[in-house]
């Protein structure tokens, strides 16, 4: 990831291409430094991003009740070890298992909360950094997989390129 920041920022020098080598090093660090579980366990994870993950969990869990609350942690983490096996069985029976797989929608349910929240707070010239930062550390606390990693990237490049002014056109950022 980080290489391909490298010859993005080269080619066009802009900041799209240090976005890409932001994150790419901040995913290598964090995996380095981290040993991750699957994305269906519930065990910490080591550091902070563990403590955190099991924080979201644990309000989750005193805010609502059994099966809304394996739900909504699936949502949101593709965390779905306490959810009842019947509901597991309802959601592959129905074809809607991919609303608790983690996946790009959870990256996009993410971004759009944290992107929406900088706006408000740093504004649109600067929130682009700690929105990139911050979608790293949810892929990595999340597991990393090679879906929500892909995910992560292009909601990095998305945002970047919002803050750039420049058309969000999906098709051109893969």
């Amino acid at each position: 990831i980080a290489f391909g920041g490298v010859v993005v920022w080269i080619i066009g020098r802009h900041r799209l291409g240090v976005a890409i080598c932001i994150l790419g090093l901040l995913v290598g660090i964090l995996r380095w430094n981290m040993v991750l579980p699957g994305p269906t366990t519930k065990t910490d994870v080591g550091g902070l991003l563990g403590h955190i993950r099991q924080g979201i969990i644990t309000r989750i869990d005193q805010a609502f009740l059994p099966p809304q609350s394996s739900f909504l942690t699936g949502i949101l983490l593709g965390d779905i070890s306490d959810m009842p096996r019947e509901v597991r069985n309802d959601f592959r029976r129905t074809g809607t298992s991919h609303l608790v797989a983690l996946s790009g929608f959870n990256v996009a349910i993410m971004v759009t909360a944290i992107n929406g929240v900088l706006l408000q707070i740093i504004g649109k010239r600067w929130a682009w950094l700690p929105a990139v930062v911050l979608i790293t550390l949810f892929v990595v606390m999340t597991g990393a997989s090679a879906s929500v990693t892909r995910a992560g990237i292009m909601a990095g490049m998305m945002v970047v390129v919002g803050a750039l002014g420049r058309p969000m056109l999906p098709g051109r950022l893969l």
